[in-house]
């Protein structure tokens, strides 16, 4: 952390090297003036990763184990979208209107990106992964139900995404109340 010391700050709080020099009698400099700008230095890389772990290891162990529920569902469907992607193609999903077949395709970020905010941003990492399985299961039944027009029973799949979707649909309100718990109980 860059801090000043008294000595280096004037009466009006402004450092000596921001203030203007002082003017002769002819409005011209006194003296030379050179304003040296020092900047902080720049925080390293093992001290973002120090203050990421030490909030990590701060999290009760109930949270940490459904995030990393969590996090391994949506690595799974990772793989599954990245899978679809090397074998199709860009929009790989070609019985799917483009919309449905957009949306599929950019799971394969949002599903990543949900796993990052969890362990980096939590509460926003939460959200995603609500949002996420919440619109994920509501067009996979349209697409089952309506697009190809599936029978009574759904596949493996979808009943696996249905699982997990109300798994994290009744875990994340807890998850969140024991995380907010245990931050205001650090302060």
């Amino acid at each position: 952390m860059f801090i000043r010391t008294s000595s280096q700050i004037d009466s009006w709080g402004v450092p000596p090297a921001v203030r203007a020099p002082p003017l002769s009698a002819g409005g011209h400099e006194a003296r030379p003036y050179i304003h040296v700008a020092s900047e902080p230095p720049r925080p390293r890389i093992s001290d973002v990763m120090d203050a990421f772990t030490l909030k990590w290891r701060d999290y009760p162990k109930a949270v940490k184990f459904l995030f990393a529920v969590y996090a391994l569902c949506f690595l799974w469907g990772t793989k599954n979208h990245v899978v679809d992607l090397w074998h199709g193609g860009f929009l790989p999903y070609s019985y799917a209107p483009l919309p449905f077949n957009l949306y599929w395709t950019t799971l394969t970020v949002l599903d990543p990106l949900a796993v990052l905010l969890l362990f980096v941003l939590p509460y926003h990492g939460m959200v995603l992964a609500v949002a996420i399985m919440g619109s994920d299961i509501a067009v996979n039944l349209y697409a089952n139900y309506v697009l190809l027009h599936g029978s009574t029973l759904p596949d493996a799949t979808l009943v696996s995404q249905i699982v997990f979707g109300l798994f994290l649909f009744v875990t994340v309100p807890i998850a969140w109340k024991r995380l907010r718990k245990s931050q205001v109980s650090q302060t």
